[in-house]
């Protein structure tokens, strides 16, 4: 099919057209075109802006949680309101206007629960360093930390503890783009990032038990060795926390490090994870960690200076001992022949040499 072919006329009419460009009448309609298109793009791009926004607040608010529980690990420190971005700057390497500033140059607060409550009573609130006595009880370890993306928090919301714990309590549970109420503000609740922080999770019980009359000694991150304060001694350590056990004349016996909730005994002069002395002799439950316990003290004792015979040598005649018998046992118990008489001898034996650790 052979081509359209336009008039002469008609062809240099377009032509001329071409040449003139657009008019004045279909410019101002490309640019209504234009005005509507972006009516319709620019709010959806400043939401998507608004969205992007918030999820990096929310980042980096979790980034500032974790930045104050490394701290309090590494230094063994609470810090209160007015420390809390020294110490977050220096766990993470930021500034401290990185910290106390969000992306879009707002203040952001920290809120302490008024009931917080640490120390050897108990009764001590940020800041708190801890000392070898560790805390009594823990209560309501909490920071809020709370930061705007609209308009700056309320001039009411400052820094420091929450004025009760009513309060306190309604910020925690605050749902996602609700506003508190009794707040005057004329922000979004959109706009209102919050971040929880508990350190309830970063302390673990410690049980020291003094089950003889020889007083044992601790430490806590190498402070002086102190006596047990009481027979049992139950008390709350800082994860990371380095426990000293040491020996009535204060030499460390064993360091753990605190990661989790632990108890010890302080046994004849020796700390363990488990007390030997409450097994009766002869009785169906002894195990061979009772027995191992039971090694360990004896071995630790001073020999008899009016004895024949070492706590060690009673200790290579009982492993003799054990050792026949349970060949003899696996022999089906021969009422003669070499098992029997391996047996025999070395009961003879470890009879003689307990006898010269007393005689």
């Amino acid at each position: 099919m052979k081509p359209l072919l336009l008039p002469t006329a008609l062809r240099a009419a377009v032509a001329r057209r071409t040449r003139r460009g657009f008019s004045m009448i279909e410019m101002l309609g490309i640019m209504a075109i234009v005005a509507l298109l972006a009516l319709a793009i620019v709010p959806m791009l400043l939401s998507e802006l608004d969205r992007l926004a918030r999820q990096q607040e929310e980042t980096s608010l979790k980034r500032l949680a974790e930045g104050i529980e490394k701290y309090v690990v590494r230094n063994q420190i609470i810090p209160d309101h007015t420390g809390w971005a020294a110490a977050v700057a220096t766990a993470l390497g930021e500034s401290n206007d990185r910290v106390l500033t969000n992306s879009r140059g707002l203040r952001r607060a920290l809120i302490i629960d008024p009931s917080f409550g640490v120390g050897p009573a108990g009764t001590n609130r940020p800041p708190y360093t801890q000392t070898a006595s560790g805390s009594a009880a823990v209560t309501n370890p909490r920071y809020l930390i709370l930061s705007s993306l609209g308009q700056d928090l309320p001039s009411s919301v400052q820094s420091g503890f929450a004025a009760s714990a009513t309060e306190f309590e309604q910020l925690w549970n605050l749902a996602d783009g609700a506003v508190p109420s009794g707040w005057t503000w004329s922000g979004n609740g959109a706009d209102l990032r919050l971040q929880r922080v508990n350190l309830l999770p970063l302390f673990h019980q410690v049980t020291l038990n003094n089950a003889t009359a020889l007083a044992g000694k601790y430490s806590a991150n190498d402070s002086t060795p102190g006596v047990l304060p009481a027979t049992t001694l139950t008390t709350y350590f800082l994860a990371g926390t380095v426990l000293g056990l040491h020996g009535v004349d204060s030499s460390v016996q064993s360091k753990e490090m605190v990661t989790r909730p632990f108890s010890f005994s302080f046994e004849d002069g020796l700390w363990r994870g488990r007390l030997f002395a409450g097994t009766t002799a002869g009785a169906a439950d002894v195990t061979g960690a009772d027995v191992e316990a039971a090694a360990t003290t004896f071995l630790s004792s001073a020999s008899n200076p009016s004895g024949t015979a070492t706590p060690e040598q009673v200790m290579a005649a009982m492993e003799t001992y054990l050792t026949a018998y349970n060949i003899w046992a696996a022999a089906g118990f021969p009422a003669s022949g070499s098992t029997k008489t391996a047996v025999d001898t070395a009961q003879a034996a470890l009879e003689t040499v307990a006898a010269g650790l007393v005689n």
